[in-house]
């Protein structure tokens, strides 16, 4: 399992009329479902793969800041 991490001032985000942010060739998504999680300070996230499927996810922080564990390895995330 790989990831890419994408800030909103990347070079990659195609932006429109400077608030309309395209990410979808950034991360080479093709097709997509939208759902919305909302956890509270120190919450923890339940732990899942999605490669059996060949799904992948894409998660926007719209707020506040954390930290996922991808492969083992500690990524921070962050609003933006």
């Amino acid at each position: 399992m790989g990831y890419t991490l994408v800030d909103r001032e990347d070079p990659s985000v195609e932006v429109m009329m400077g608030r309309f942010r395209k990410i979808r060739r950034a991360l080479g998504a093709t097709a997509f479902g939208l759902n919305e999680v909302t956890l509270p300070p120190g919450a923890e996230g339940m732990e899942h793969d999605e490669a059996e499927l060949g799904e992948e996810e894409v998660y926007v922080g719209l707020e506040g800041e954390g930290t996922f564990t991808l492969d083992g390895e500690e990524v921070p995330f962050r609003a933006g």
